[in-house]
């Protein structure tokens, strides 16, 4: 990801930053954005793959949110 963000100019492209993590989800996100500072960045969505292994659902409900949040056009 970071290559791809270093690598090509997202200048006024929207960037929808998200990530799965196994340890600690720290500063990716953030780190996302600064790699492509003239795009507009939504929100995004980190989850965790015990998150994922553990409850599936939950974690595919609050996907299908998040994506309402974004993309008020997404539909399930």
């Amino acid at each position: 990801m970071k290559t791809f963000l270093l690598e090509n100019d997202l200048t006024g492209k929207k960037i929808v930053p998200f990530a799965t993590y196994g340890g600690s989800v720290g500063d990716c996100l953030t780190d996302m954005v600064k790699m492509a500072p003239l795009s507009t960045a939504l929100e995004g969505f980190a989850v965790s793959g015990d998150e994922v292994k553990n409850s599936a659902e939950e974690v595919r409900i609050r996907m299908e949110e998040w994506l309402q949040t974004i993309t008020p056009e997404f539909k399930k």
